[in-house]
């Protein structure tokens, strides 16, 4: 393998970590979409990043509370 071939592949140390966390914001907002539905009988009218920009540190603790590990270095 030449030194071409292995800088196209992703660095996958940070890709578990990354992907549990995407993973349970893409599960919660799933969850937060049905409650919508239920309890107003509509759907939301904002994005997915809408409502993480506005309940990010809410997400954060939870994620943490059921044992994940949010990786903070950017």
């Amino acid at each position: 393998m030449t030194t071409d071939e292995q800088s196209e592949w992703p660095d996958f140390s940070t890709f578990t970590r990354q992907s549990n966390w995407r993973n349970f914001i893409q599960e919660i907002w799933m969850k937060h979409k049905d409650e919508v539905m239920a309890w107003e009988q509509r759907q939301v009218d904002y994005t997915l990043q809408d409502y993480y920009q506005q309940h990010k540190w809410f997400l954060r603790r939870l994620f943490r509370a059921e044992g994940g590990k949010v990786n903070t270095e950017e």
